[in-house]
């Protein structure tokens, strides 16, 4: 098993000065990623977990025993390297792939990329309200608010990626920063970066709509169904 693309790929992302770069490095059955830490002599490797792939309890031990333990606001476990350097990383890499997945032939991408600020303080405050009162004028306030709000949309080469389904229905997911969308896929996967008020109308059109969960894996979170999505929809209009 040949780990050069693999460390091609470190090498790459140790020279990336963007602050939001990885390297995912994939199998059939699972996937590492390594993002580079606040410190420049060490980096941050999060294994595939539950809400990717299903773990047995014997391959939860063996990432445990490889240093690997539970990071806060991630949903997978993680682990420090200190000091990397790209061969030898590379093979324990390899090797964590194989013994944990099964998987021998790897893929090595850099996914580049920076960190998109976005403001969410009061998308965040609406949900947290809405989650205790459970009341109309929270709720209203929720819609106002993602309306309101940029949110990070996972996107395909048509639009809004699919990532569920509601009874037949699509669901598709949005992200009000960019930590939330992390503990979702630590993968980074491609995002659009849109204001509600144009969102809601996109989803709106789509014949098979049946819901928008809002933070999905988050800390703070919600679902929004196809009947608030056309209804928000219709109060775009006359605002864009």
């Amino acid at each position: 098993m040949s780990t050069s693309s693999i460390v091609d790929a470190l090498r790459a992302l140790a020279d990336d000065p963007r602050d939001a770069s990885r390297v995912v490095v994939s199998g059939a059955s699972g996937f590492l990623v390594v993002e580079a830490a606040a410190a420049d002599d060490r980096v941050l490797v999060l294994a595939a977990g539950s809400a990717h792939v299903k773990l047995r309890p014997d391959q939860v031990q063996t990432l445990r025993a490889r240093g690997f333990t539970r990071l806060a606001g991630r949903p997978s476990l993680g682990r420090i390297v200190v000091r990397p350097e790209p061969e030898a990383l590379a093979a324990r890499l390899a090797e964590t792939l194989r013994e944990v997945y099964g998987d021998e032939q790897l893929t090595a991408v850099l996914r580049p990329g920076d960190r998109p600020s976005l403001d969410d303080a009061r998308l965040l405050a609406a949900m947290r309200t809405l989650a205790k009162e459970r009341d109309m004028p929270s709720r209203n306030r929720v819609y106002g608010a993602v309306l309101g709000a940029d949110l990070l949309v996972p996107v395909h080469a048509d639009g809004p990626a699919v990532v569920g389904d509601l009874e037949g229905w699509q669901v598709v997911a949005a992200f009000t920063g960019f930590d939330q969308l992390l503990a979702w896929d630590p993968r980074s996967p491609a995002v659009r970066r849109m204001p509600g008020i144009e969102l809601f109308p996109m989803l709106a059109a789509l014949p098979r709509i049946g819901s928008i969960l809002i933070n999905p894996r988050g800390t703070v979170g919600g679902e929004l169904y196809r009947n608030e999505i056309l209804a928000l929809a219709r109060a775009t209009q006359g605002k864009r």
